[in-house]
């Protein structure tokens, strides 16, 4: 039992660091016994193939299925007025501010690139916060009405 009086779980990181010691110890003899096994006179390619093993694999982490998953262009819009319009939510952590850019139709429009997911986000307009009514919007816990947008991966087509 640890130090902390609870006791380890399954999923605990000195577990999780016992099994790969495990799993590579399990390689390693794996790829012994295949050296062994293979010799030039029983198969002429079973010496120069490498020895695969099962025990080797691991799951992706959280940032390795980040790299596979592709960015995706979310186009944001404020057709209101304004003479400064910029945007902060949650895919930044609301610290970092994207300016928008006035089309010639006078709508406010930025285009980011994010990770599929659910993000909250406002407008700030002349310095003041703002949510679009016409467009879905959440309630935070601190009781500060958001725009939300979901962010779909999108499927592949087959023809």
């Amino acid at each position: 039992m640890p130090a902390s009086g609870v006791p380890e779980s399954p999923h605990s990181t000195s577990g999780r660091r016992m099994s790969a010691a495990f799993l590579q110890q399990k390689a390693e003899e794996q790829a012994r016994r295949s050296s062994l096994d293979s010799s030039p006179a029983k198969s002429p390619t079973a010496a120069a193939a490498p020895a695969m093993s099962l025990w080797s694999v691991s799951a992706p982490t959280s940032r390795e299925m980040r790299r596979q998953t592709s960015l995706i262009p979310v186009e944001f819009q404020w057709p209101y007025e304004g003479s400064k319009v910029s945007l902060a939510g949650s895919f930044t952590n609301w610290a970092d501010r994207s300016l928008l850019h006035k089309d010639p139709d006078g709508v406010w429009r930025a285009t980011l690139k994010l990770y599929p997911g659910v993000y909250t986000f406002k407008f700030i307009v002349d310095d003041n916060w703002y949510f679009d009514m016409s467009k879905e919007h959440t309630r935070d816990a601190e009781g500060n009405t958001n725009n939300v947008v979901r962010v779909i991966k999108p499927s592949p087509i087959f023809c």
